[in-house]
């Protein structure tokens, strides 16, 4: 920019087209209502906002002004990580219901989602304030390598979850409804194999009843 401060537009870019993507895909989880409200709609707008505040206290010169656009970023992180939460949280409360070997994996699957997003979303506002777009804690030597490895681990891991559970498994569909045990992962149906030859038959008692 003209006053010298380094402006990483390419990483702006990212986010506001990459995460939409990630949240869409969070948002067929379940459908979240508060007070009428459609949570799912209103945290793909606040995540659109999250980042042009962000960006726009990048940008800012004056200090005052660059801590009221985060401030304004922060709340709209906050609505967006607690829609998601609320969202996780219904989505895998719909699958424990079901009672089936089948539904706890999918309900772990969605741990195993969430678990990979809300941490890695809250640390973006710690990389923030301390690199030189905030605080100037952190030098962007250090701050660049960190947000890579959180880029690729929190959009890998949740890419390989959504394909092997979503896709490979549900057949592109969260309902529960559509959820049948018999199409369980090997290691469901493994421990099955196992329950039913916990009580093997007695081939010689069998035998004495036929009169063999």
């Amino acid at each position: 920019m003209a006053s010298g401060q380094p402006l990483a537009y390419a990483r702006f870019f990212m986010m506001i087209t990459i995460t939409p993507m990630i949240l869409l895909d969070i948002n067929k989880l379940a459908s979240v209502r508060l007070l009428g409200l459609n949570m799912n709609s209103m945290q793909l707008g606040a995540n659109v906002l999250l980042w042009m505040f962000w960006q726009a206290s990048t940008m800012s010169t004056l200090v005052g002004l660059k801590w009221v656009f985060f401030v304004l970023g922060l709340l709209c992180l906050g609505l967006v990580l607690g829609t998601s939460f609320m969202i996780f949280a219904a989505a895998r409360q719909s699958f424990l219901l079901k009672g089936t070997g089948a539904g706890d994996w999918v309900a772990q699957r969605i741990t195993y989602l969430q678990m990979a997003f809300l941490p890695t979303w809250t640390a973006y506002m710690v990389l923030f304030v301390l690199s030189g777009e905030g605080a100037c804690i952190a030098g962007e030597g250090v701050i660049l390598p960190i947000a890579i490895v959180m880029d690729l681990f929190q959009k890998n891991v949740h890419g390989l979850i959504i394909w092997s559970t979503f896709w490979n498994f549900l057949g592109g569909s969260w309902n529960p409804e559509r959820l049948a045990e018999e199409r369980a992962p090997s290691r469901i149906a493994g421990l099955k194999v196992i329950e039913n030859n916990a009580h093997p038959v007695d081939d010689e008692a069998l035998s004495e009843g036929f009169g063999m």
